[in-house]
């Protein structure tokens, strides 16, 4: 399948004081790793102060499992995934019997420490069932390791024994008595110029496969237990490293973890893959030049590489003089103190990266479609075959891989703009090229349908160039500037009498950021020509976006008319607001989300729809947020505690994997009882506290001045 960028993740450092138990600064604002585009986070689940998992005694104000339920499901809530480290220091005292495991000899002491460590790992993968879905194991065991004050060593931490032995049992505690339908990949190997970590993984493997019962675990359950390969990745740290060199020693990196990795697995190594947790380059030495540099060469190696799951940096912040790994300075999480290499994983993480298709000989074709390639593509992508491996009808049978970046797609206004500019501001090469002006200009926004530039008749191959050169090198992407307090105006004529400088007013005085106008009512317009509101709000700086109810009688034309509205308004974003008509019915969810996104490339998308998910359960919601960037539930709490309402909410809607904004409610949800003022103000507490991106409320014209009043003191 087509494979992109998010594959991308940043570690978080320590996320708790290991004495106190308070979450750590890089952890408290769940938004970094989200701003840097990161995809994953990786959470090392230490136990600090705490007896076990399940104690309840309460530092910094909470036990350890509300602690860490306040860290994943404020990442959650930003729409990353977590990556979980569940290591040595998930035992209390991790270091206590850290020379127990040095040999393969028997050990009480090693005994003992494994039992404890199995048993806390399967209580945080159970208590995080549905909420986190890959968790990696004992960190580092190959490393040497010198416990402080201890002997120096030249053997590893852990004998592959010893870590064959706790991939399995942690497989059958957390598989088989936990029945977790989750990813282990195995305890990360430190691979540096001077180990590959080769040696380590295949004596892991022969242990257990010849001390142990991984062949019968083979043979019951399919596989051998770990689910993905595990590893860190420090190589060319010296400051005569090039990109290229870098790239190189990635590559080759990768290429013998996986050679040794598939001598026992075989082509079951396909589906579980490689993950790397932690790759870095620090800045101390080098500058931050290099440090960026080197991200980018590692990054650009390992996006288009099909094998690699995961690649985490490490880490988001620099931690002491000597360790200058990090996104950010040392200080203050701001973003004068961001490193050149924040930027650098700002851009990779958020563009379009090379993308990678497999196919296998001999059926080219039909497998690129499979694949979900459009038609007119393949012969483009049978070129690259030739290009990158050789003539398809010559290749033996077997699998191939190729990277290729997909073709970008164009408004019509950006062809007649890339024509202009080309063409020394006049139309002579657009007419040559055959195109008509009239056609282009009549649908604006609309996707350029005509022939690539390369196809275009009459042009010489400097013209095209020209042409080429004018036109953006890469798609807008789709930019959340949604944020802090906003409001549903669902009847402008209802709001503030319909007078548009009246509503700009109110606005101002709240403080709204932004306000979603309803444009359009299934395939019928609404609230008619908002211009000059739309024009008044965006002139005092609040943001506009609209919002149509859709039904799904007719959902590509319904799509198409909301693009319509959004075109003619030049609205910043856009939400659906689909209801109980689409409950069983995820194919017409499908075709109008997938025709909608089509419509309005680079505009960001809300779904809206009800805040309890289990209470509706064939409500097409991964239909919708497959094209959508951001998830609005509608938080209307009735009889229940607005907080409470919310905690279930966020709780049922991390799953969907898209940043989270809630509307809460202004409007008389029992009879005769309306949210208070301090009903908002806790709501709207409760949202910050999360991190989440901001709240709205429905609706402006049921909002009365106890409500405004409560708008208005929260400061966000």
């Amino acid at each position: 399948m087509y494979r992109d960028n998010r594959k991308m993740g940043l570690d978080v450092n320590r996320p708790i004081d290991p004495v106190t138990g308070e979450i750590s600064a890089t952890v408290s604002d769940s938004r970094l790793p989200a701003w840097a585009g990161a995809k994953w986070v990786r959470v090392n689940f230490i136990l600090g102060p705490w007896a076990s998992p399940t104690d309840a005694t309460k530092y910094a104000g909470r036990t350890w499992l509300e602690t860490y339920d306040h860290i994943v499901d404020r990442y959650l809530a930003q729409g990353l995934r977590i990556y979980a480290l569940i290591g040595a220091e998930a035992v209390r005292n991790p270091a206590a019997d850290a020379n127990a495991f040095r040999s393969a000899a028997p050990s009480s002491a090693a005994e003992s420490w494994l039992d404890e460590y199995v048993t806390n790992f399967g209580l945080i993968a159970e208590h995080f069932r549905g909420r986190i879905y890959v968790y990696e194991s004992f960190n580092e065991p190959n490393d040497w390791h010198r416990v402080p004050g201890g002997p120096a060593w030249t053997q590893p931490w852990i004998h592959p024994y010893w870590f064959a032995r706790m991939l399995q049992e942690i497989y059958d505690e957390v598989k088989i008595r936990h029945n977790l339908d989750v990813t282990l990949v195995s305890g990360p190997l430190l691979t540096h110029d001077a180990d590959t970590g080769a040696q380590y993984l295949a004596d892991t493997y022969s242990q257990g496969i010849n001390a142990l019962q991984w062949e019968t675990q083979r043979l019951n359950y399919g596989r051998y237990p770990l689910d993905g390969i595990g590893f860190h990745l420090y190589v060319k740290q010296d400051c005569q490293a090039t990109p290229d060199s870098i790239r190189a020693s990635v590559a080759t990196r990768v290429q013998t973890l996986w050679d040794t990795a598939f001598a026992f697995e075989g082509e079951v190594l396909e589906e579980k893959g490689l993950y790397i947790s932690e790759m870095g380059w620090q800045s101390l030495s080098c500058g931050q030049e290099f440090q960026a540099a080197s991200l980018r060469a590692a990054y650009e190696t390992l996006i288009p590489d099909w094998r690699v799951r995961a690649a985490i940096w490490f880490c988001l912040q620099d931690f002491g003089p000597d360790n200058t790994w990090g996104l950010y300075n040392a200080g203050e999480l701001c973003k004068e103190n961001r490193k050149r290499a924040h930027d650098a994983y700002h851009d990779l993480a958020t563009s379009k990266a090379p993308q990678v298709l497999s196919f296998e000989i001999p059926s080219v074709q039909q497998v690129l479609a499979a694949q979900g390639v459009p038609v007119a593509d393949i012969p483009a992508l049978l070129a690259l075959v030739q290009e990158q491996i050789g003539p398809p009808e010559q290749l033996v049978p077997g699998k191939y891989q190729i990277a290729f970046k997909p073709p970008l797609k164009y408004t019509n206004q950006q062809i007649i703009n890339a024509f202009w500019k080309a063409g020394n501001k006049s139309w002579a090469l657009l007419i040559k090229a055959g195109l008509n002006l009239n056609d282009l200009v009549a649908d604006r926004d609309g996707p350029y349908t005509g022939p690539p530039i390369d196809k275009l008749p009459n042009l010489t191959a400097d013209e095209k160039r020209l042409v080429k050169a004018a036109l953006p090198t890469e798609p807008a992407p789709a930019e959340l500037e949604l944020w802090g307090k906003g409001m549903y105006i669902w009847q402008v004529d209802q709001c503030e009498g319909g007078d548009s400088e009246r509503i700009v007013n109110r606005a101002l005085d709240v403080g709204l950021d932004f306000v979603l106008i309803k444009i359009a009512d299934g395939t019928n317009a609404y609230n008619g020509d908002i211009t000059a509101l739309v024009n008044r709000l965006r002139e005092v700086g609040v943001a506009v976006w609209g919002w149509q109810y859709t039904y799904g009688d007719r959902p590509e034309d319904e799509a198409r008319y909301a693009a319509e509205r959004m075109k003619k308004f030049g609205l910043a974003g856009f939400v659906i607001d689909a209801e109980t008509e689409y409950e069983g019915k995820p194919d017409r969810a499908t075709r109008y989300a997938s025709t909608l996104r089509g419509l309005l490339p680079g505009v960001p998308i809300a779904l809206s729809s009800f805040y309890w998910p289990e209470m509706h359960p064939t409500f097409p919601w991964r239909e919708f947020l497959a094209h959508c960037d951001l998830n609005m539930p509608q938080v209307y709490w009735y009889k229940k505690d607005p907080v409470e309402a919310l905690r279930i909410s966020l709780t049922q809607h991390i799953r969907f994997g898209r940043p989270i904004l809630p509307v809460g409610a202004c409007y008389e949800m029992v009879p005769g009882k309306r949210p208070t003022k301090e009903d908002l103000s806790r709501f709207l507490t409760e949202v910050e506290s999360r991190g989440l991106l901001g709240a709205c409320f429905w609706s402006w014209q049921h909002t009365d001045e106890n409500q405004w009043a409560a708008i208005k003191d929260y400061l966000w």
